[in-house]
């Protein structure tokens, strides 16, 4: 708690003042959070509507580049086409959810 960090991709800057997690008896306040924990937080520097799905939390020392275009290895399980370049589809990654075209 107390961290300043960058809310992408509209680079604003927050004030964490609370990380806690929801139980039955409560809420229950932590010191920290480690990768893939579930938890929620209480920012300042920003209202809960301007944050959308897809937004990321960052270090100001560290924050995440965007990018256009990526390289990825997609496995297919069951689809009724060809699929080659020029292929459309919505991509989800976590809570991303974009339009991307196939290349190769």
């Amino acid at each position: 708690t107390g961290e300043t960090l960058v809310v992408l991709p509209n680079k604003t800057n927050v004030q964490v003042e609370q990380v806690f997690v929801d139980h039955k008896e409560g809420s229950i306040e932590l010191d920290e959070a480690l990768p893939g924990d579930n938890i929620k937080m209480k920012l300042k520097g920003v209202e809960e509507e301007a944050l959308r799905l897809g937004f990321v939390l960052c270090r100001k020392d560290s924050v995440c580049r965007p990018c256009r275009w990526f390289d990825a290895t997609v496995q297919i399980l069951d689809y009724p086409t060809i699929i080659c370049a020029g292929y459309s589809c919505v991509l989800h990654i976590h809570s991303a959810i974009e339009e991307c075209t196939f290349f190769k």
